[in-house]
């Protein structure tokens, strides 16, 4: 095996063949930038309109606090995640008619994982937590199945092993679908006049809403409550107190070490120093969250309604990482955006952004394929030039790439094993600045400060 390089993420095996393709590019380019096109709505959209609405509009980033609780949250929903689904059975998207979601766990029913410092009472959940049963009940009236299950898990590290499970049971699922349409119509609606005085009061308003705090919106707390489909149609809901026993003893086994933890996302391998020292427990400074440029989410709704036929999801075929793939006429798909408002030739694309490629190569190798493509929008383009960029990628052989993940894995799983990062690739300059792990990182290159870098 080669040392790695010192200057980022290691490029593909071959040089990568990028050939445009601007007619699917025009395509993607009229879906995002029509007036009144399609727009995609998620579920959890329409459990809080406004906040989905100012999230649209005038996103805030989060507080330190804010993403520490978020980071926690999701480091106990993705551990008992894997603790109680293969791959193939969590994080199932599902969809109709412009609106989606993705359901937690997917086995018998669809299953919203919920942590949460308090477990409620069965009698209890619809008044302390209408938002879950909202979002189960969508979920249900998406897949056409009555029976769904909401799963609370504490979120205190001590109490990760105290279980709430709820089977539910809802009627009138026709009612539900027309009620989820209508809403997310509203959302639309507002969301293009830029106009949310129809949409229901914020259920965060006097709870320590980040938009109120940052005097971004416009809401005055008298707004009239939203309706609740979901709990309207809530028939039943009881607790399955054997399932909670089960799954009670799953989560209070030993932890497995961190290094037989198989890795979630392709990020994780792409740049593995952040990775290591995270899997090892190394605290660290809170850096900036990422939670999506309004451009960045339209793209993706265009993408979905103008090619919704043409895409899917697929799993490596390994197992790891975990992360579902987007593909698109069975090759992965990455979408990115970019500030950068000069368009680089294609053919130099591989020397501007190599982490795009070594991306791609990796996703590549997971499924069976010999490249991908890369969906790419600017914020401000130069004059005369498309906002929107698509490029087919050819980066090796199928086998060549899934070798490449394969030994990419084990080189990360023996470096956490080891409590050695020495052979693990250095982050690219872009990512020095606000790295967590900066302080403790001891990165090779011995760079104190970013350097002006590329889109990401």
């Amino acid at each position: 095996m080669t040392e790695p390089s010192a200057a980022g993420p290691a490029p593909p095996l071959r040089l990568p063949v990028v050939e445009a393709d601007p007619v699917l590019a025009e395509r993607l380019r009229r879906a995002m930038e029509a007036p009144a096109g399609p727009r995609l709505v998620w579920v959890t959209d329409l459990v809080d309109p406004r906040r989905a609405y100012y999230h649209e509009i005038s996103p805030v980033p989060a507080t330190p606090e804010v993403a520490a609780r978020r980071e926690s949250g999701r480091r106990i929903h993705d551990r008992v995640e894997r603790l109680l689904a293969a791959p193939e059975h969590r994080e199932i998207r599902v969809g109709i008619d412009g609106i989606v979601g993705r359901i937690d766990l997917l086995f018998d029913r669809p299953t919203e994982l919920k942590s949460t410092a308090r477990l409620p009472a069965a009698a209890d959940v619809r008044l302390l937590r209408p938002a879950y049963v909202e979002q189960l009940a969508a979920y249900c009236a998406l897949l056409g199945r009555a029976e769904g299950r909401l799963l609370l898990v504490g979120s205190q590290d001590s109490s990760e092993s105290e279980v709430r499970a709820l089977d539910c049971e809802f009627n009138d699922l026709p009612g539900l679908r027309a009620a989820l349409e209508q809403s997310a119509q509203l959302i639309r609606r507002s969301v293009e006049t830029r106009d949310p005085s129809l949409l229901p009061r914020c259920a965060w308003y006097d709870r320590g809403c980040e938009y109120r705090e940052a005097q971004r919106c416009g809401c005055t707390g008298t707004e009239p409550a939203g309706a609740t489909p979901g709990g309207e149609r809530l028939a039943r809901i009881e607790r399955n107190e054997p399932l909670e026993a089960e799954i009670g003893l799953r989560l209070r086994a030993p932890p497995r070490p961190p290094e037989s933890e198989p890795f979630d996302r392709f990020s994780e391998l792409l740049f593995p120093r952040p990775t290591y020292f995270e899997r090892i427990g190394t605290p660290k400074a809170t850096g900036r969250e990422f939670t999506g440029t309004s451009l960045w989410r339209r793209m993706l709704a265009a993408s979905d309604s103008e090619l919704g036929t043409e895409l899917e999801e697929r799993r490596s075929r390994t197992g790891e990482p975990t992360e579902p793939l987007r593909c698109f006429r069975g090759e992965p798909v990455l979408e990115k955006t970019t500030k950068s408002r000069w368009r680089t030739p294609p053919e130099r694309m591989p020397e501007r952004v190599p982490h795009y490629f070594t991306d791609l190569a990796l996703r590549a190798g997971a499924v069976g394929a010999s490249g991908g493509w890369i969906v790419l929008a600017r914020e401000l383009p130069e004059p005369g030039v498309s906002p929107m960029e698509v490029l087919h990628v050819q980066v090796g052989e199928p086998s060549e790439l899934a070798r490449a993940l394969a030994e990419r894995c084990e080189r990360l799983h023996a470096a956490i094993a080891q409590r050695d990062p020495s052979r693990l690739e250095s982050c690219p300059d872009w990512m020095v600045a606000d790295c967590p792990f900066r302080a403790v990182c001891g990165d090779p290159s011995g760079r104190p400060t970013a350097v002006a870098g590329t889109g990401r």
